[in-house]
């Protein structure tokens, strides 16, 4: 797992993060074989709690915790 920021960023900020993991990776030695790049959304992760789960925003917090 890897976390960086970028302030500011107008529009491209999460493809610069995304490259610079990439390219520490790659300064590692290591190839697109030993490693992957996972996207996620919280938005659709809350849809699921407070839509298909029917939960409050107190029980999706707690859901939250357990899934992190």
């Amino acid at each position: 797992q890897y976390n960086a920021d970028i302030f500011g960023a107008p529009t491209y900020g999460e493809i610069e993060i995304i490259q610079l993991a990439t390219a520490i990776m790659k300064s590692f030695g290591a190839t697109h074989e030993h490693f992957e790049v996972a996207i996620n959304d919280r938005r659709v992760v809350d849809a699921i709690f407070k839509q298909t789960l029917d939960l409050a925003d107190d029980e999706c917090h707690r859901l939250y915790k357990v899934v992190d």
